[in-house]
């Protein structure tokens, strides 16, 4: 059957439905070349071959080994391609087709518009499925995700096309953004599009993936190549001049845009009313969780269009359901579809309007377009009246530098000009090597991603070095990109990874001096969205402290992050970079395993090839699990600091902005209830210790989540609680020990240089005894609270 061609067949039986993941298939491919260039190299040993046969022959294996190299590097962890390469598809499909208007300002139509088309699929609820695990939970319901688009894309299209035919021509998955995905179908009608775009909504079992968890609901909206063409030609005539006047490459981008920004509106408005069936479906099955479903993943996204004027700040969960009942949403009346409807476009105009303002002249009229159509009414021009305003005494901003992975890429990037002057063989190496580079590394900030995370320790355990691992999160992004836009949330990610990949360099710089051990290793990552990762291998036994204590010295003498552009989206106040992070190590392989067993985690036999990778990702799910501890410590003493900002200066707008966003990390209500007692406390006596009434709210609710979970819980996840709940309290006492040690050092130091410095002597002392309790307090808290 020619390629393309698409007739109708019997549906195959669940047996023949069964296919290699695309992934395979084409890490098959490239294996079978491996073997034949192996085995031209052996044939070429065997019978002598000369000065040039062999040294080409060496170049052929090493080239195919690199192209696997580049294939692991350009897919992520849920299998399906990384999302920056659905932007270069694109581009290169669009700059292949030609979108250069004709003498009548019309683009030509082409074959393949009609038969190209673009999904993008939603997995919801991610925060749901972490808060009831983990990161790794989240992870294994997005892989799930994954190949249940795989599956029911191949599926569908082997019914059609037929058991034999080679579907994985007629498409490709990327994962577009945390738990978004993009699908390209090529070669496909309309009607067929359409159809696979349905069963891709729904819901994905997570059952197996992540045992007890409820499905993750998934939404699909499709738009057809075809169809941006015609946008394109029916622009307004001062959008047509400015689409003509752009280069080829300019209105390639134009044309990307225009596919992103149909895609997520039509996802915007299924998402909201997906939301409004899942907790309208806990409402009337009486479930007993609803009220805790709505606060903690429901709240943020419906309560603004539930609210009416003269409401309070926060809607009573009874109010919720009254509206609800009101708009006919709990007996499924007639007029709540269409009145969810009308909610869902509201709430996506408005998210539409936030893209618009940062977006340049043709692009916001891209927006307005789609919103005409899916929105059915323009957006408001020029709405936003919020005005940045700059933290009083912030440290002057400087734009992010290069990290030390921009630099690298830019090295590669001279090195493959240069060789194309060469061979073709030593051109394509020269490639090779610059785009496994680039597929290893974060595009935006150049640090290395997960997969090399993951070398790294397991490489260090391979030597026989102790390694550290720390999981990092960086607070506000969501804030940084909802209040100020897009592309202040950028330059917040930018400067984190600067300042991350300085702490590596700087780090490994002093180790490397006070060892001299050359092969110590320090090195940043950007795992995902606003999770960051450090990792060391050698080193001496207080990385972990050093590590830390590095990164609290760079955060704190960072500057804040301005608004970037001329105004904001919402109430936009400058924000300095905050951080939060956990750690494990420095634990040697042997010792790391000891630890594990010995808190009850079933591990694999030492012999088994994924034995270091399963150590890897224990360890940095130990830190995972104390940054969650400490993000919560950290976010209600920033809270309670800027409160009282606010209430000194007169302004509690900051406040109110950064507690909007701390929703999760306050635990709720109660959360911000303990924000309130203890900034009064502080504000009737400013030298009250509070640090420990913090922890042990911190780590009761994070027990009480914990045994909420646990009839899903495996074993593991119970045994890594405990015993991070005893790493958590150490850490703050190892923390409080350091300070002292700090404090008595200056002490000592004002004594020795004979300075007349009484007044600064008996406020280090006070500061020292203040410690010394807290530690006694903490302590006794730790006992308290682990013999629970």
């Amino acid at each position: 059957m020619p390629d393309g061609e698409i007739r109708p067949e019997q549906t195959v039986s669940q047996e023949r439905r069964v296919m290699l993941r695309k992934q395979q298939l084409g890490r098959t491919d490239l294996e079978k070349k491996l073997a034949l260039a192996e085995q031209d190299l052996e044939s070429v040993r065997n019978a002598g071959g000369s000065q040039e046969e062999l040294p080409k022959a060496m170049r052929g294996v090493e080239i195919a080994k690199k192209r696997i190299e580049l294939f692991t590097a350009q897919h992520d962890n849920t299998g399906v391609w990384k999302g920056e390469y659905f932007g270069r598809d694109l581009r290169k499909a669009f700059d292949d087709r030609g979108l250069e208007p004709g003498p009548d300002g019309v683009i030509p139509s082409s074959p393949e518009d009609a038969s190209t088309h673009f999904i993008l699929v939603n997995m919801g609820e991610l925060d749901r499925i972490n808060s009831q695990g983990d990161h790794t939970s989240g992870d294994k319901a997005l892989e799930a995700t994954a190949r249940a688009i795989e599956s029911r894309i191949g599926a569908r299209l082997s019914e059609v096309m037929g058991p034999q035919a080679d579907v994985s021509k007629h498409y490709d998955i990327y994962r577009t953004a945390g738990n978004d995905f993009s699908v390209r179908l090529k070669n496909i009608p309309t009607a067929l599009a359409h159809e696979i775009t349905v069963l891709l909504s729904g819901s994905v079992d997570l059952s197996q993936a992540v045992p007890g968890q409820e499905a993750a609901p998934t939404e699909a909206s499709m738009i057809s190549q075809s169809e941006i063409i015609n946008t394109l030609n029916n622009l307004n005539p001062d959008a047509r001049k400015e689409f003509s006047d752009m280069s080829e490459g300019e209105r390639s981008g134009a044309a990307i845009s225009a596919v992103k920004e149909f895609l997520q509106q039509q996802n915007d408005i299924q998402k909201i009313e997906a939301r409004f069936n899942r907790l309208t479906d806990k409402i009337r099955s009486n479930a007993p969780d609803a009220s805790d479903f709505y606060d903690k993943f429901q709240k943020k996204a419906l309560e603004g269009l539930l609210k009416r004027e003269g409401d309070p700040t926060t809607l009573p969960f009874s109010t919720v359901i009254e509206r609800l009942r009101e708009l006919g949403a709990l007996d499924d009346a007639e007029g709540w579809r269409e009145s969810r409807t009308r909610l869902a476009k509201q709430e996506a105009r408005r998210q539409a309007t936030d893209r618009r303002h940062s977006a340049r002249s043709l692009e916001k009229t891209l927006v307005d377009v789609a919103a005409k159509r899916h929105l059915e009414m323009p957006l408001p021009q020029d709405s936003v009246t919020s005005v940045a305003t700059t933290e009083s005494g912030a440290q002057e901003f400087v734009p992010p530098q290069d990290t030390s992975g921009i630099e690298r890429i830019k090295h590669l990037e001279a090195i493959y000009e240069s060789e194309k002057q060469k061979s073709p063989d030593d051109a394509e190496l020269a490639e090779l090597n610059l785009e496994i580079e680039k597929a290893n590394r974060d595009t935006m900030t150049g640090l290395n991603g997960r997969g090399r995370l993951f070398k790294h320790l397991e490489s260090g355990m391979a030597a026989g070095k102790p390694m550290t691992a720390m999981y990092i999160d960086m607070a506000f992004l969501k804030y940084f990109d909802k209040e100020g836009g897009g592309e202040t949330g950028n330059i917040a990610i930018k400067k984190a990874a600067e300042l991350l990949d300085g702490v590596a360099r700087d780090l490994q710089k002093q180790m490397i001096a006070e060892t001299g051990e050359s092969d110590v290793v320090v090195d940043a990552y950007r795992v995902g969205g606003d999770e960051f990762a450090l990792a060391v291998t050698g080193g001496g036994a207080d990385a972990a402290a050093r590590l830390s204590r590095l990164l609290r010295e760079r955060e704190k003498a960072s500057g804040a992050i301005p608004l970037q552009g001329e105004r904001a989206v919402g109430a936009f106040y400058s924000q300095k970079l905050s951080f939060n992070f956990g750690t494990m190590g420095p634990l040697t392989e042997s010792a790391l395993r000891d630890l594990l067993k010995q808190n009850g985690i079933p591990l694999k036999p030492e012999t088994d090839p994924k034995a270091r990778e399963e150590l890897a990702e224990y360890a940095l799910k130990f830190a995972d699990k104390q940054l969650e501890y400490q993000k919560g410590f950290n976010r209600i003493l920033l809270l309670v600091r800027e409160k009282l900002n606010g209430e000194l200066s007169g302004d509690t707008g900051k406040f109110n902005q950064l507690q909007k966003y701390s929703e999760k990390a306050l635990f709720g209500e109660d959360g911000k209830k303990l924000v309130d007692e203890i900034a009064a406390k502080l504000k009737a006596d400013p030298k009250a210790s509070v640090e420990a009434q913090v922890m042990q709210f911190v780590a009761d609710k994070i027990k009480s989540k914990s045994e909420g979970a646990s009839k899903h819980a495996e074993a593991l996840d119970r045994a890594i609680d405990e015993r991070v709940r005893e790493l958590y309290f150490d850490q703050q006492i190892r923390g409080m020990q350091e300070l002292i040690k700090s404090l008595e050092k200056q002490l000592s130091d004002t004594v020795t240089a004979n300075k007349a410095l009484s007044g600064e002597n008996e406020t280090l002392k006070m500061q020292i005894k203040a410690l010394e309790q807290e530690v006694q307090t903490v302590a006794g808290l730790r006992e308290k609270i682990l013999s629970k």
